[in-house]
């Protein structure tokens, strides 16, 4: 590892949500093989880059979610390497491979991204019915793969509201040009980028003022918005019924839940939360977002250095290093 990626590993552990987010592109220099890079995900949802690395092949704790492609190294190598950890699917890739069987997947395109992404049973049931019905091969498809590798109600642990690999592949888009370099040369490109993204974004981070995020203050404002005319109506001195126009919601302070899912599955309240807390006025929202989407995390997640290496005159030799002599190129 890295100097620099056991910092940005620190900052993962320490101050991110358990899900990493994985993806390979590659390389276009003469000996090729695949630039595999892993990324997390910080509390204003930008990009926490984790490690990158040089393999012949695509290939990327407990209680922690990996995203991916259906890349087949990916999938035989993470059960080897975390046998423990979730690994789920990215939803645009397996919408591609659907398309790819059945050109009718199109025209019913919403109501997978609706299954996708639905927090309750019943909404995903709904549009599941209509794919089946309508497209009964892409349903059987989507039930053998895995319905908890690709729907957020189904998944063995939260995904939060990551379900595509888009983070990792922006990441090897800002690489494009990069992995026609030298290996060396490439791995010193990504450092020196890691480098001035800490520097922006800690600087980003020390103006904030707010208890969360830029990015959770958006949230909470427009879910407030659409939940103004919502009815709150107390079961307990923890427990609330919302009525919402629609499906409503039974809010749990004590336990930090409710029945639609989505405060316990985001780790932001939605607007059933949000109505209990203006029900009791004086009760700040935003001291239930969970610690992830703070400020202060945020903040602690770029506190650290990534610094540059020294010239390689004033590198120190152990003395025991072996030349790494060029592969074998055969046809």
């Amino acid at each position: 590892m890295l100097p620099w990626e056991a910092i940005a590993t620190r900052s993962f552990v320490n101050y991110a949500r358990p899900v990493i987010i994985v993806d390979g592109a590659h390389l276009k220099i003469r000996y090729l093989g695949t630039n595999l890079i892993a990324v997390a995900m910080d509390a204003n949802n930008g990009i926490l880059p984790l490690a990158y690395g040089i393999g012949s092949s695509g290939c990327c704790i407990v209680n922690l979610t990996i995203i991916s492609d259906r890349a087949p190294a990916i999938a035989a190598g993470i059960p080897n390497v975390f046998p423990e950890v979730f690994h789920a699917l990215c939803a645009r890739h397996l919408l591609g491979n659907l398309k790819s069987v059945s050109k009718r997947v199109k025209s019913y395109e919403w109501h997978y991204w609706k299954m996708c992404k639905a927090y309750r049973k019943s909404d995903f049931d709904q549009h599941y019915g209509i794919l089946a019905r309508r497209i009964p091969d892409s349903a059987r498809t989507l039930t053998t793969v895995g319905l908890n590798k690709w729907s957020r109600h189904h998944a063995e642990r939260v995904r939060y509201a990551y379900l595509t690999s888009n983070s990792a592949e922006s990441m090897n888009a800002l690489s494009v040009h990069a992995r026609k370099l030298p290996i060396t040369m490439l791995l010193e490109f990504f450092r020196a980028s890691v480098q001035q993204w800490f520097w922006e974004h800690r600087n980003t981070a020390d103006g904030l003022t707010t208890p969360v995020t830029p990015y959770a203050e958006r949230k909470l404002g427009k879910r407030n918005r659409k939940s103004i005319s919502w009815t709150v109506k107390p079961i307990s001195q923890v427990k609330f019924e919302v009525l919402d126009m629609k499906k409503g919601g039974k809010v749990n302070l004590q336990d930090k839940t409710c029945t639609c899912k989505q405060w316990q599955f985001s780790g932001i309240p939605r607007g059933h939360v949000i109505a209990v807390t203006r029900y009791f006025v004086l009760r700040n929202v935003t001291t239930h977002v969970q610690k992830y989407i703070h400020t202060e995390t945020y903040k602690s997640a770029y506190m650290e250095d990534i610094n540059p290496l020294d010239h390689i005159s004033e590198w120190i030799d152990p003395g025991h290093l072996q030349t790494v002599l060029p592969p074998l190129v055969t046809k």
